[in-house]
């Protein structure tokens, strides 16, 4: 096993010219993604040889190249060199341009440019390419990062999220159009209240809150951005109960590290897959998330709804939101960690204390406009782009139209603006 992962290092080492760096420090991590797989990488950090005697071991000296690859495919994760600065000899590519980057990524990824991805932007040396299936986006995103020094010299690298298969993919024709979805684009009118740090206040804007719609146009796909790593279970069910519970609730130390050893990384028997949240599982994890409320929150049943579930290293993570909320753009949430053996809550993480930070945020006025004037205002900014959606319930990318607007309208004095300059 440990000459296994030697190969891993020298190859490394080789394919990115490191040969003037030493490996200081390796560790072996499981990752999942959105089919439940699981996989395992290899996480090295190499220093320059004129650097190897660096002493803080809190922080990587400038140059440090921090590169993570899958054990099993040899493929690369991720390449930082620290402060963007690399002291390899030799470049990476000897010309960076468009299209010998698309190659070595072709080449790294054995994905084919112009159907599972494409250019999103580009600077001089720097790359974001996205993942596509025949030149349309997917969700949840993946992406690919790349960049250069001015002397061609790699120094940085990311390959993040999941690049679908064909086989999981459900081809159809685009129909969709903007009229088509008019009232459901009412309907995602919504009124929210932004902060204003300068002011303290709370000032009222209208926005159409972004959602899929499925090609036939009858059905949406809520926007969640959690699905982004893990696959969810959606669950939606409020949480009542008649009396509280006396216990104190207590909250245990998390182990949120997925490090494993080389031995469970390279057994044959080592887990492929994680395990599915079976109604079964679902269940006793609702219970476990009431037990908590009856203790935590005993006045406040029926106020709380169990939204989602996820695994993550060895929990079972359940996202619980209010019911009846608030216009606030930031949301009260609670994210209960389960143990997935006991189903016993080891701790919690309530947003209450950053959300109470606007406690105290005045409100900067009453709405002056009408959502029918408003929805007017913001009809010609609609935009419906064909996107392939991951389906929970089918477990394919299904081709839906993701309904968004960039901009919003002052609920106070009816001006139109764009969401990123608030």
């Amino acid at each position: 096993m440990r000459r296994q992962i030697d190969n891993l290092i020298d190859y490394t080492k080789m394919t990115l010219n490191l040969e003037n760096y030493i490996l200081r420090r390796h560790q072996i991590y499981k990752r999942d993604n959105l089919f439940n797989e699981i996989s395992y990488t290899l996480s090295m950090e190499w220093f320059p040889e004129h650097l190897i005697d660096w002493d803080d071991p809190e922080l990587n000296p400038d140059g440090a190249a921090i590169i993570e690859i899958n054990i099993h495919t040899r493929k690369f994760v991720s390449i930082v060199f620290v402060g963007e600065k690399s002291f390899v000899k030799q470049p990476l590519l000897q010309r960076v341009a468009k299209e010998q980057v698309i190659q070595w990524i072709e080449q790294e990824t054995e994905l084919i440019y112009g159907e599972k991805f494409r250019l999103k932007q580009s600077t001089e040396n720097e790359y974001l390419f996205i993942a596509t299936w025949k030149d349309i986006r997917v969700y949840p995103p993946a992406s690919i990062e790349v960049k250069f020094d001015h002397s061609n010299r790699l120094v940085f690298y990311s390959n993040q999220g999941y690049f679908p298969e064909s086989s999981q993919i459900i081809q159809e024709k685009y129909r969709l159009t903007l009229a088509q979805v008019e009232e459901l684009s009412f309907q995602q009118l919504k009124l929210i209240n932004f902060p204003n740090n300068d002011s303290q206040s709370l000032h009222p804007l209208y926005a159409i809150e972004e959602i899929f719609v499925t090609n036939n146009g009858f059905e949406t796909i809520s926007y969640e951005p959690v699905t982004d790593e893990h696959q969810i279970v959606e669950v939606n069910k409020v949480i009542k109960w008649k009396t509280p519970l006396q216990d104190m609730f207590v909250a245990g130390n998390l182990t949120l590290t997925s490090e494993v050893s080389v031995e469970e990384a390279l057994a044959e028997d080592r887990p492929k897959r994680l395990i599915n949240i079976t109604p079964v599982v679902q269940d006793r994890t609702f219970h476990a998330v009431k037990s908590l409320l009856r203790q935590k929150y005993p006045d406040e049943s029926g106020e709380w709804r169990l939204q989602l579930l996820y695994r993550e290293n060895n929990y079972l993570v359940a996202v619980v939101r209010q019911t009846d909320e608030t216009n606030l753009v930031f949301k009260r949430k609670l994210t209960v960690f389960i143990d997935q053996n006991t189903f016993e809550v080891v701790n919690l993480v309530d947003n209450k204390v950053m959300l109470d930070t606007f406690k105290n945020y005045t409100q900067a006025g009453s709405p002056k406009v009408t959502p029918k004037e408003t929805y007017e205002r913001l009809k010609e900014h609609l935009t419906l782009e064909p996107v392939y959606v991951f389906d929970q319930s089918t477990g394919k990318y299904i081709l839906c139209g993701k309904l968004d607007c960039q901009y919003g309208v002052d609920a106070i004095t009816g001006k139109v603006i764009r969401l990123d300059e608030l």
